[in-house]
This record gives C-alpha cells, structure tokens and sequence, in this order.
C-alpha cells in the first residue's frame, strides 16, 4: 500500500442505509407500484438504472425505507451463488430492501463513490470470507461488518486517477466479453444447424417412441434433512450441471437405477432442461433428472443423446415461450416420435457431429483464454490500483 495514503472505516467516513420489505399479504403495497425497490439479486452491473421490483407508496411507507442518495455505491449482503459481496453503483432514485445497503460518503470532496466502489470491488473476495465462503454457506453479510471495513483515502486527484484507469480497463473487458458472448452464440447456432442437418429423418428410417428405444428412470425426491454438508454420495442436481461449487451429500444406500456412474446419459426435465453425459464418479442424481438407459441393440447412446439434444429446441418451439423455463413430463418425453436409422449409420452419423462438436470446441476454447486473460488482468490492475502501483 502507498504510505502517503491515509485509511479510515467506511463507518467513519461514509452514511450507510438499507432499506425494508412491505408485507406480502397487502397487495396494496405492491400492485401499480412506480417506486424502483432493489434487492440484491439486483446488484450485478456495475451502474444500475432500472430493476424489476417495483412498490407503492404506501408499500415504502409501511417498510420504514427510504430512496437511497443517488450515486451512492451498494453492496449486496446477502443472496445465493456469487450475488453476497457484488458492488454496484445506483444511477437512479430507488429503496431497497434489508439484503442491500447503500454506502455514500459523507464529504464527496474527499472520497469518491466510485473509488469508494472499485476499492470494494477489489476486495470482494476478502469480504464473502468474512462470512465464509465455502459454497454450501448462507450467513450473510451485515451493516456492523459493512461500517467497519477499511478504506483507503488517499487524495482526490490520485482517487481519480484511479478509478479513470479502472474505468477503462473495464470498458476493453466488457467489450471482450461481448466478442465471447457474440462468438458463443455463434459456435451454438452452428452446433443446432449440424444437429439438425445431419439427424434430419429420412422416409426409411424405423419410426418409434422413445420409450420403445429407451428407459427413462426417476431420480430420488430428497426431504430437507437427507441433504448433508458432507457424505459418502454427492446429490446432482439440475444447478450442478452448471456449477459444481456448491454440492449436497447422502449417506443414503438406494436401488441401483439411483446412482449414476461416468458416462451415464442423463436428462435434465426440469428448468434448463436437457441431455447430459455425466463425467463424474458413482452419485445419486436428484428428482429433477433422468437416467436414461438405451436399448443398444436398436440404438446407440450418443445417438440418442445427439437427438435430445436436437429436440430440446423443438421441444421449446412447441412450448411457444421460446424458454428453457418449463418442466416437460416423463411421459410426454417417452412418447415423443423418432425415426431410428441402422446402427451403422447412427455411428457414421455421431462420428461426423463428433467433429464439428471438436472443431467448435477449439473456438470457444479460443475466446474462453482470451477473455481469461482480460479478466485476470482486470485483477491484476486491481490489486496494483490499492497498492499504490498503478
């Protein structure tokens, strides 16, 4: 850290607020509401300017809240996966309720709100410990720890500076993740339309049910009390498919058409549902999944899972929301037609997806490291930034 500057508790130096929930039995509070209420789910943008929840006057009155100072730096103290911890910066009049404070300094001509802002921001992680952060926690942060963390407040001119460069750094970052994300979406379009091209059903094709071809197996619904911090099983769930930082266990015994081993194909029915090929250990997957056991001597597991693949987006085309949002139901799944070519051909068929799936694979891959880069040296710049060495 620079010597020269000088550090004070965000208490000393800045108001805090938060703000309150309005019953949600009195509809009155809520319905036609024009007043912006955050809540920390919100606080993931760097500047907010709108958000979803909306109360009425009478709402805001009855929670005791108030529209936070405008401009002021809000940390979120609570909520699941990455949201405890998230700093953002309100750019319009808002309340929020108990799960996020505002924090504004007192004497503007002597601490910024967005130093004050990318400061926090830098020490994210350090803040998420000071409640644990072992992905299974839920203690939340509170307005006692929030006052007393430590800031830096070093001149004005250097508090400038600073967040000028942080400002720019982030704009090249954000501009690279729109290239990723353009690029994905891209990789995805591509990866559909050769799905769609090579799995087109030809007239003498065999045309069956699902259910004639495969089994389609329950997961186990769990009671509250079965999932365990620790265990001899980990418990799938559909969140986990996507992130696996955050695991219950199960020192449950169960039938065998409960567990699912490496290479099982799985079918997620519930949210964003659909295929997967399961790349871990022996685990008991959860209600919200299917095991599906293929009767291979009509057709072949990655066959069938290139094919559910497939329908998923016809699947969302009949729905008419166009969201992976919805629930589909096991026998709406087993009666779903499909026409089977001979086994040779399914082969044929998985080996020619195989390698456009490697080819897109590499791209993404591509903008993945580059994009890793960015953000790593987005922390870097950070880290310097409150050093004193930027």
């Amino acid at each position: 850290m620079s010597r020269s500057w000088q550090w004070a508790t965000l208490g000393e130096v800045c108001d805090l607020a938060t703000g309150g929930t309005p019953s949600t039995h009195n509809k009155s509070f809520y319905e036609n509401g024009e007043i912006k209420w955050l809540r920390s789910g919100d606080v993931h943008k760097r500047d907010i300017h709108d958000c979803e929840g909306r109360i009425t006057a009478a709402g805001m009155a009855s929670a005791n809240t108030k529209f936070l100072p405008l401009n002021s730096v809000l940390i979120a103290l609570a909520g699941q996966g990455k949201t405890r911890g998230t700093v953002a910066m309100l750019r319009t009049q808002a309340t929020c309720n108990q799960s996020v404070v505002s924090i504004m300094p007192i004497d503007e001509q002597s601490l910024l709100p967005e130093f004050v802002y990318w400061y926090l921001r830098s020490k994210y992680h350090e803040i998420r410990r000071l409640t644990g952060d072992d992905g299974n926690d839920r203690r939340g942060l509170n307005m006692r720890i929030i006052r007393g963390l430590n800031v830096p407040v070093p001149s004005v001119t250097e508090q400038q500076r600073i967040v000028a460069k942080l400002d720019e750094l982030s704009e090249i970052h954000a501009e690279l993740a729109s290239c990723y994300a353009s690029a994905f979406e891209q990789t995805k379009a591509v990866w559909i339309s050769a799905l769609n091209r090579e799995l087109e059903p030809k007239d003498w094709w065999t045309p069956v049910t699902l259910a004639d071809v495969a089994t389609f197996h329950n997961g186990r619904a769990y009671k509250k009390e079965e999932l365990l911090a620790s265990g001899k099983y980990r418990v799938l769930r559909v969140g986990n498919f996507f992130s696996s930082d955050s695991w219950y266990w199960s020192d449950l015994e169960l039938d065998p058409t409960k567990y699912c081993v490496h290479g099982d194909l799985l079918y997620a029915w519930s949210a964003s549902f659909g295929p997967r090929i399961w790349d871990g250990e022996k685990t008991i997957y959860h209600y919200h999944i299917w095991k599906v056991v293929e009767d291979s001597s009509l057709i072949g597991r990655m066959f069938l899972k290139f094919w559910l693949e497939a329908d998923v987006e016809r699947v969302k085309a009949a729905s008419g929301t166009g969201t992976t949002m919805m629930h589909v139901s096991k026998g709406s799944i087993e009666a779903r037609e499909i026409r089977v070519p001979p086994l040779s051909l399914q082969r044929a068929i998985v080996e020619k997806l195989e390698e456009v799936q490697k080819r897109l694979s590499l791209l993404v891959d591509v903008h993945s490291k580059r994009l890793e880069a960015a953000q790593n040296l987005r922390r870097s710049v950070l880290a310097a930034a409150f050093r004193g060495d930027l």
